[in-house]
């Protein structure tokens, strides 16, 4: 049995779908939980949502934050306000996009919103083959804000209140059920 104890406000949503796809794998062949013991958001549940069962330790924990998100900052009025030109020299119409006081186009946000979007789609299809939440768009799981216990077990984002202890031990009751089921 494998008990996962997060506490992380996420990270970056690139390479996640290889960890996400590792743990999806150990659950297959392990009784698996997470428990959220202080905060589970974004790119954590993303982690924790390929585990058997999802467990907050206390019911004000925050739990959820699904979505993908790019912050970009168009400085290119800024540089020239300040007698600075940005003259990039690149090989492509969208490799100098993102450096600063690049003027950002409507096709470089064309071009960075399919990329969220995709980072979205991988995020929300890892979420679906474990949990019961709607991932659809508009969906208020992937609303991208956090919910405490109540909310987030609505949303089908929780299992239940369980420390890490008691996490243990039900995926220790469950694999003994499943054994007897077997007759082992």
């Amino acid at each position: 049995d494998v008990v996962f104890a997060i506490n992380s406000p996420g990270g970056t949503a690139h390479k996640m779908h290889i960890l996400s796809d590792m743990i999806y794998s150990l659950s297959q062949q392990k009784n698996t939980a997470s428990v959220n013991v202080g905060i589970m958001a974004s790119a954590a549940y993303y982690i924790a949502s390929q585990t058997d069962h999802v467990y907050t330790d206390d019911e004000m924990n925050d739990t959820g934050s699904i979505g993908t998100k790019v912050v970009l900052y168009d400085r290119s009025e800024m540089f020239k306000a300040n007698g600075i030109e940005v003259i990039p020299v690149a090989t492509g119409e969208h490799k100098a996009m993102l450096e600063d006081g690049v003027k950002i186009t409507p096709e470089h946000l064309e071009v960075i919103t399919e990329k969220v979007n995709e980072l979205q789609s991988r995020f929300s299809q890892a979420v679906e083959r474990k949990r019961p939440a709607d991932m659809s768009d508009g969906s208020e799981a992937r609303s991208g804000r956090t919910f405490s216990y109540q909310k987030a077990q609505e949303l089908g984002l929780v299992d239940g209140i369980k420390n890490i202890d008691e996490a243990f031990k039900s995926l220790s009751m469950g694999r003994d059920i499943k054994a007897m089921r077997q007759g082992l």
